[in-house]
């Protein structure tokens, strides 16, 4: 489980806001105490003569799957951290170059590792490095989850690939009490 706790260091939350960066919180459908999709029900005007409803069959949505971001490699990590937060793993894991999911099986470094994330909120973001199909992105991440909160900093290494930029290596530590947090 420690093991576990010191890769989750790997996987946290960049965000990037055009023209600088700035904070930002991501939260679920259920955190913000809506479920996904909800509005207001609609009422129709009656009608004098009764009339039989329609049945409305419902029609599973399918979730996009995600693709690579071919310009951006602080792009792909956005895209990454926004399908853990909304717990959609095994698209997350599409993301990941094959030498991470090698080294850090998803199931395990993904899926376990943010069962029970609630919110990552970004304090850094941005491209540090860039080098042909080699780009590194520092960030500097607070996660609550379950049982605490933490902050995590340092670099992802991307990977240019055909499909886009996809995560490849990551570099990260938590902040120690007392470091600035």
């Amino acid at each position: 489980m420690a093991a576990l706790a010191a890769i989750g260091a790997a996987v946290l939350v960049a965000f990037p806001v055009s023209g600088g960066l700035r904070p930002q919180a991501l939260q679920t459908g259920a955190q913000a105490g809506l479920p996904f999709g909800a509005g207001e029900p609609s009422a129709a005007a009656p009608t004098t003569n009764p009339t039989q409803t329609p049945q409305v069959t419902p029609t599973a949505q399918a979730t996009p799957t995600p693709q690579a971001i071919p310009g951006d490699p602080a792009e792909t990590v956005v895209q990454f951290y926004r399908l853990v937060q909304r717990h959609q793993f095994g698209n997350a894991a599409q993301l990941w170059s094959e030498q991470m999911q090698a080294d850090y099986p998803p199931a395990e470094f993904i899926d376990q590792r943010f069962a029970q994330t609630r919110q990552l909120k970004l304090r850094e973001a941005r491209v540090i490095a860039s080098d042909g199909g080699v780009a590194t992105v520092a960030v500097d991440v607070v996660e609550v989850a379950a049982d605490a909160r933490r902050r995590w900093a340092g670099t992802w290494q991307l990977v240019l690939t055909p499909a886009g930029w996809l995560l490849n290596q990551p570099n990260l530590g938590a902040f120690s009490p007392g470091s600035g947090d």
